[in-house]
Formats: structure tokens, sequence, C-alpha cells
């Protein structure tokens, strides 16, 4: 078995049931500054099973009102959304793609052995 491209630390258990099962940091090596630590990564379990979730931070976005044919507005048609976005942008969408099948690989298994246990 090959060494993981990525390490992991500070593996927290959720306290609540639900879909987060676990939040951790993740250790990216570098060849010039050293070892960096992105935190805010969590295992979520979904419907085909456990994945790692990327850190991401949700804003609310103020929706715009619904229009009626005649030019008119909906009434309680504006409010606020969530959106969700991710803390760690990638330079295409093929090693965002890797990135991610690399977190799914290489350190779900040993988290979610490390919570289990």
């Amino acid at each position: 078995m090959k060494e993981p491209m990525f390490g992991f630390r500070n593996v927290i258990k959720a306290r609540k049931e639900g879909k987060v099962k676990a939040y951790f940091s993740v250790l990216v090596p570098t060849e010039n500054i050293g070892t960096l630590e992105i935190a805010g990564f969590k295992v979520v379990e979904g419907k085909d099973g456990c994945f790692v979730s990327l850190p991401n931070r949700a804003i609310k976005v103020p929706t715009k009102p619904a229009i009626t044919p005649d030019g008119g507005t909906v009434e309680g048609s504006t409010g606020e959304e969530i959106k969700y976005y991710n803390n760690l942008q990638f330079e295409s969408l093929d090693k965002y793609k890797q990135f991610r099948d690399a977190m799914n690989k290489e350190v779900l298994p040993l988290v979610l052995k490390k919570i289990e246990a």
C-alpha cells in the first residue's frame, strides 16, 4: 500500500446524531513551507455512504422578489436563503475531483477508523 498523500489530525466526533459524523483538519505537505493544516473538513453520511465534505461557509443571501406578469411583485416573495461557498478553490474541476477523490480514498477510511475506536 502506498503512503497517503495527505494526513489528518484534530478529529472531533459529532456530538449530535445526524448526517455529520466528525470534523477534522487535513495536513498537506509542501516542499517549501512545510506542512499546511486546513481545518473545517467533515465526514458526512450520504445516501451512498460516508464522504468527506470540504470546508465551506454558509452565507444568507437576499432573494429577489417574484415578478407577476403585470409587473408587480408577489407579496412575501423576498427574503433570505442560505448559500454555501467552498473555502478551498482549485485551478480546475479536474484538480478539485482529484483532491476530493484522494480525501475519500486515503483519509476517509482512517478518520472513520479513529471515530469508531
